[in-house]
């Protein structure tokens, strides 16, 4: 299974029409924020028109946005590599345990 690929964007609307992907904000070395959508922005992403002010705030104050586009097959296991990205960055507690009390370790997942 190829791993995913990490790619920064420096502005909302370069990552508007991203789809079946995870999404990172990341500051100083620090993760700030993990997630997955079926599309980031746009009409009706993850983070639609209303959110752009977020994503802006974001990238304003220093912060860097990287997104990975998944396969199809991927897709299908995205709680997985969401929750592989979330342990390993902040710890097994950080994860949302009343979205998902066990998941399928990747262990080839890297963050950006």
């Amino acid at each position: 299974m190829p791993m995913v690929k990490w790619k920064q964007y420096k502005t909302y609307e370069s990552a508007e029409t991203m789809k079946r992907c995870l999404y990172v904000f990341k500051k100083g070395g620090r993760y700030l924020y993990i997630g997955k959508a079926k599309q980031f922005g746009g009409k009706s992403g993850r983070y639609a028109y209303g959110y752009r002010y977020l994503v802006d705030a974001l990238l304003e104050s220093g912060a860097k946005l990287y997104l990975a586009e998944l396969t199809l097959t991927q897709w299908e296991s995205v709680k997985d590599y969401e929750n592989t990205l979330i342990s390993s960055a902040k710890g097994q507690d950080a994860v949302n345990r009343r979205r998902i009390k066990n998941f399928n370790n990747i262990p080839e997942l890297e963050g950006p």
